[in-house]
C-alpha cells in the first residue's frame, strides 16, 4: 500500500484549478471524468486534451501544437494516439505554455 501525500494533492489541485480558470476565460469546453483522466471537450464532444494526475506531475495530452514549445514532447506514432503530444506540468512556471498548447489543440479541431 502506498501513502498519499496531501501536500502533493493540494499542489495538483491548485495547478488544475488555475489551469481551468485561465482556460475558461479563453475557450468553451466541458469536462468529462473517467477513472484514469479528466478530458476537456469541445462543443462537438471531441477531446481537446486529457489531464492525468501523477504523484509528482500533471500530464496533459493534446494534439501536436503548430509551434514549438519548451515543454512537451511528441508521442511516438507507434502509440496510435490521436492526442499525440505529451506535456508534463510540474510547476506554476510552466502553466502559461501548457495553456497555450491546449488552446492550440482547441483551435485545430
Amino acid at each position: 500500500m502506498f501513502k498519499i501525500n496531501q501536500e502533493d494533492i493540494a499542489i495538483h489541485k491548485d495547478l488544475y484549478d488555475v489551469l481551468l480558470d485561465r482556460l475558461s476565460d479563453r475557450i468553451k469546453f466541458s469536462k468529462y471524468q473517467t477513472n484514469n483522466y479528466i478530458a476537456l471537450r469541445n462543443k462537438y464532444d471531441r477531446n481537446i486534451c486529457e489531464i492525468h494526475f501523477y504523484k509528482k506531475k500533471i500530464t496533459i495530452h493534446t494534439l501536436t501544437p503548430k509551434r514549438k514549445f519548451d515543454i512537451g514532447e511528441q508521442v511516438p506514432d507507434s502509440f496510435g494516439w490521436t492526442l499525440n503530444y505529451r506535456t508534463n506540468l510540474t510547476s506554476i512556471e510552466e502553466l502559461d505554455d501548457a495553456i497555450d498548447i491546449i488552446i492550440d489543440s482547441y483551435n485545430q479541431m
